[in-house]
């Protein structure tokens, strides 16, 4: 069984060209993201283009997505928690892996 992939690990998927992950809606996708320090939620939903609550069983499956959360257990998505995200969501959706696999 193989090891599940890493953050450092998905960030070099990314300039690889033999990987499926490395196509071009998703480099502009990634590259257009605002640049601020963090994102709420309900904003990564919107630019993922999937409801929060998937975003949020998604940190359930994947640990190399996890936003930190506020004292009050607001999340907050760094840039690197939406790259992660739109990658998950282009191997789910569009190359329709399992999650499982």
């Amino acid at each position: 069984m193989d090891a599940p992939i890493t953050k450092v690990e998905t960030t070099s998927m990314m300039n690889s060209d033999l990987n499926p992950v490395g196509n071009t809606e998703l480099k502009s996708k990634i590259e257009s993201i605002p640049d601020k320090m963090g994102f709420k939620i309900g904003e990564v939903a919107e630019y993922v283009g999937v409801k929060q609550y998937v975003l949020r069983y998604w940190e359930t499956e994947f640990e190399a997505l996890h936003p930190r959360k506020s004292e009050n257990g607001q999340r907050f998505y760094t840039r690197k928690d939406i790259e992660m995200a739109l990658i998950i969501r282009k191997l789910l959706h569009e190359d329709r892996f399992s999650i499982e696999g």
